[in-house]
């Protein structure tokens, strides 16, 4: 209907799938000019360069940003200058690594390993752990529910009242770790994924 190699009439359409074509041949047929270039142990890109000592100094700092924000800003732990858990801080629930379960046969949408009925954590229920711990642990508490309205809001028949700040705060955090998180299992973690494939995981 577009085209008038079909019989069509000329049309916007027409032309620009011509177009189209034409730069998808030149494309498939022009080899591209090379950019990057390995020297002894250093990598050139353009302008960029670097050693693979300085790459794998990089992925292994990156990797202990990742550890400190995970324990410190989303598990909300107490730790030290070395992103270690703290003396007297909560510790992390134990996961059962050799006994975890999956059924790779199960088609559900939305199912995974963590709904299996044998895996148990420990008798740890992760969708409550942190909330758990605000409720109970005063730092917590203070820093994450305003105790006027919500005491408050309880007598009305109302739930937990959060403060707004303390929350986007933990956003951010949360979002700033899957950053993180992403450029880790795009450089560590295998064959490297397609942009749509990395960031559904």
């Amino acid at each position: 209907m577009t085209l008038t190699s079909y019989g069509g009439n000329p049309s916007l359409m027409d032309w620009l799938l011509r177009l189209r074509t034409y730069g998808i041949g030149t494309r498939f047929n022009t080899n591209a000019g090379g950019v990057i270039q390995w020297v002894g142990d250093i990598l050139s890109y353009g302008h960029i360069k670097f050693s693979m000592a300085g790459l794998r100094l990089m992925i292994h700092g990156l990797v202990e940003t990742t550890r400190m924000e995970l324990r410190k800003e989303l598990l909300l732990l107490g730790v030290d200058e070395d992103g270690r858990i703290a003396n007297g801080a909560t510790k992390l629930p134990g996961i059962e690594w050799d006994s975890l379960v999956d059924n790779p046969a199960e088609i559900k949408t939305g199912w995974n390993f963590f709904k299996h009925d044998m895996n148990t954590f420990g008798g740890v229920d992760g969708r409550e752990w942190l909330t758990a711990r605000m409720v109970k642990e005063r730092g917590l508490r203070e820093a994450f529910i305003d105790i006027q309205a919500t005491d408050a809001a309880v007598v009305g028949g109302v739930g937990v009242v959060w403060k707004g700040d303390r929350v986007r705060k933990y956003g951010k955090a949360v979002r700033l770790f899957r950053e993180y998180l992403l450029v880790l299992a795009y450089m560590i973690g295998g064959q490297l994924a397609r942009g749509t494939e990395l960031v559904t995981v």
